[in-house]
């Protein structure tokens, strides 16, 4: 048998909803699974000496057919202000994308049949409970992301023009936590084997960005690309752009995001940050800057 996950899944939920989900979660491949129906009883575990050295995962449970069951924001606030240093994670049976809409909370919300998948992507990192009420520690979930930009190299102007203005000065990401081939300075250096270098940046990878072309479609490497994007990461850490002469029936089955974005559109590459927020560390003013000059640069007509 593999070796346990070095943490344990705390649950805040006044019914134990999580029992019935326990198959799902798996609740052999970790530490403990542990649920407290009140803060007083989640607070008196945390504040217990014996278990500082524990590394915990919360999620706070999200009823589907009762208004918003188990979801308070005071139970938020008090988590906050006791732990800062914990992420609060939601977790539901509903559909994430609606059920994180109704709570007002656009990132952290989960299928329960989804935790490991995005625990084994590195999507989700535990917190030491030691750590999780110094305000001066680094947040441990906060792990450094590193993109993946699969594309055809047919396509490398329009996506040039998107890795410049889009990731590189909108959203401040480092050249060094990108692996795109057709950029010099983030591609596949001479003399390297190129099969293994994009082995090397798929197996890194914690974001996959895709752009959908004819060409995209008609390239063996871009769909193996994706076949490994599949495999590795949930569907919440793949975003699909798709070229501005392709309708979303055209993708087929390659549309496999809950929301394929146009390239094209601003109201699309907004939707980027507000989705995957909780990733970058941005200037919104100056993204919406970028977005404005990668529409223009590209001569591109909004779509409607």
């Amino acid at each position: 048998m593999a070796d346990k996950y070095p943490v344990v899944l705390v649950f805040i939920d006044e019914q134990d909803n999580h029992k019935d989900a326990l198959p799902q979660i798996g609740k052999d491949m970790y530490l403990d699974v542990i649920n407290f129906t009140t803060f007083i009883d989640f607070k008196n575990f945390m504040d217990n000496p014996s278990n500082k050295d524990m590394s915990i995962l919360l999620f706070i449970h999200v009823f589907r057919t009762e208004e918003l069951k188990g979801y308070t924001s005071a139970n938020k606030k008090m988590i906050k202000r006791e732990f800062p240093n914990l992420v609060i994670h939601w977790v539901t049976s509903d559909k994430p994308g609606e059920t994180s809409d109704r709570i007002k909370e656009p990132h952290n919300t989960y299928k329960y049949d989804e935790i490991s998948d995005y625990i084994d992507s590195g999507a989700l990192l535990p917190t030491k409970i030691s750590e999780a009420k110094d305000s001066n520690t680094k947040l441990l979930t906060m792990k450094k992301n590193y993109i993946f930009i699969s594309h055809s190299s047919k396509d490398k102007v329009i996506v040039n023009s998107f890795f410049e203005n889009i990731i590189r000065l909108g959203l401040d990401i480092s050249k060094n936590d990108v692996f795109y081939s057709s950029h010099p300075s983030t591609g596949i250096s001479t003399g390297e084997d190129i099969p293994d270098s994009i082995k090397d940046a798929l197996n890194k990878m914690t974001l996959f960005i895709q752009y959908i072309s004819d060409d995209y479609k008609a390239s063996e490497v871009c769909l193996n690309e994706m076949g490994a994007a599949w495999i590795k990461l949930p569907k919440n850490r793949i975003i699909t752009l798709k070229a501005p002469n392709l309708g979303f029936s055209d993708l087929g089955f390659l549309n496999i995001q809950r929301i394929g974005l146009c390239i094209e559109k601003k109201e699309d590459l907004l939707a980027i940050t507000r989705d995957y927020k909780d990733l970058f560390d941005f200037d919104p003013a100056d993204y919406n800057e970028k977005i404005h000059k990668f529409i223009k640069e590209n001569g591109l007509l909004p779509a409607h």
